[in-house]
């Protein structure tokens, strides 16, 4: 196939299929014709690579994270794992964008010194803030320390529940002594 049916296949642009191919994404046969442009010849696997191409693309995932999992399967949930933390990031920050830009635009700013001084005023209040907390990681710090003191944890805890259940006992015989010797009195 000539890359302009590959094009119509894969909704990419001709100039999107050499950029992949020119950065290693892809390794089509070609012919240089006599002004040495390279005329390709794809075949069904090339289509199917660059339509996995395009849809890592639209998750944003960079060109450099498809060539690593592209050239070996086992990078693929590294890869996953950091492009999901850079996604969270990016989130955050379009999120602290989002909230100074509606921030600016309630107080119906006039001119370009008002909006730059409402916007100025969101990144003060936000650089104030702390930094976020990274769940993740503390939860694998936390089950690490934890690790080697789980049957402690898991003895004192089945105690603990042996006690109450223990000392609930005695209350209701206790409580049933009681007031079946109220009763009896009456």
């Amino acid at each position: 196939m000539k890359i302009k049916e590959v094009s119509k296949l894969t909704n990419l642009t001709d100039k999107a299929i050499r950029f992949y191919i020119n950065n290693g994404l892809l390794n089509p046969s070609y012919t240089e014709n006599y002004a040495g442009r390279k005329n390709y010849s794809f075949n069904e696997n090339d289509v199917e690579v660059l339509k996995k191409i395009a849809l890592l693309r639209s998750y944003s995932f960079s060109v450099s994270d498809i060539k690593r999992m592209l050239d070996d399967d086992s990078e693929i949930c590294d890869v996953l794992e950091n492009h999901i933390c850079e996604m969270r990031i990016n989130a955050a920050q379009n999120s602290f964008i989002l909230h100074n830009l509606l921030n600016a635009s309630i107080t119906a700013s006039v001119s370009l010194d008002d909006l730059c001084l409402a916007l100025e005023e969101g990144k003060e209040v936000e650089s104030k803030k702390e930094e976020p907390i990274d769940f993740r990681s503390t939860a694998k710090n936390y089950l690490r320390n934890i690790k080697p003191k789980i049957s402690k944890i898991l003895l004192i805890s089945f105690s603990a529940v042996l006690t109450g259940i223990a000392l609930i006992t005695v209350i209701i015989i206790t409580l049933t002594h009681l007031f079946m010797n109220m009763g009896g009195a009456i």
